[in-house]
């Protein structure tokens, strides 16, 4: 699935995002693609959904799994990607620059590795459907903001 902006250019508009998620393999790993255009030229670059692992002392983490993606919402700083049975929160304020190309998902002896992406992006909030809820739309949990 790809989710970008179509028609003409906005002004103060900066960038699109695209959002891949596929079936079977590729839900196994789930990027957004980030494209900044000046309308004549433009650059991407592609950024690793991830989840925070360990602790305070011991930081780490790894990547969404089985997330199909179905759509996003780029709203501020925030990213909400809807997954058929959740709603997955991002926050670009904490996009991290990894330190270095290769397959692991991670750190490893003090470098990070994001699966080839020079970008991670870490999940801080997510909201479940609870079907034993009256209100089906709770999300249990706080959303930094």
């Amino acid at each position: 699935m790809t989710l970008g902006r179509t028609g003409p250019r906005q002004p103060g508009v900066h960038g699109n995002l695209a959002l891949r998620g596929g079936r079977r393999r590729r839900d196994l790993f789930t990027r957004i693609s980030i494209v900044n255009s000046t309308g004549s030229e433009g650059s991407y670059g592609h950024v690793l959904l991830v989840e925070s692992t360990g602790n305070e002392n011991n930081a780490n983490f790894e990547p969404v799994k089985q997330t199909h993606a179905d759509g996003a919402v780029w709203y501020g700083n925030k990213l909400f990607v809807a997954d058929g049975g959740e709603l997955q929160v991002y926050d670009f304020q904490r996009l991290w620059k990894i330190q270095t190309s290769a397959e692991a998902v991670g750190i490893k002896n003090g470098v990070s590795s994001a699966r080839w992406h020079q970008w991670a992006l870490p999940m801080v909030g997510r909201c479940t459907i609870d079907a034993s809820r009256k209100d089906r739309r709770y999300c249990p949990e706080q959303i930094p903001r």
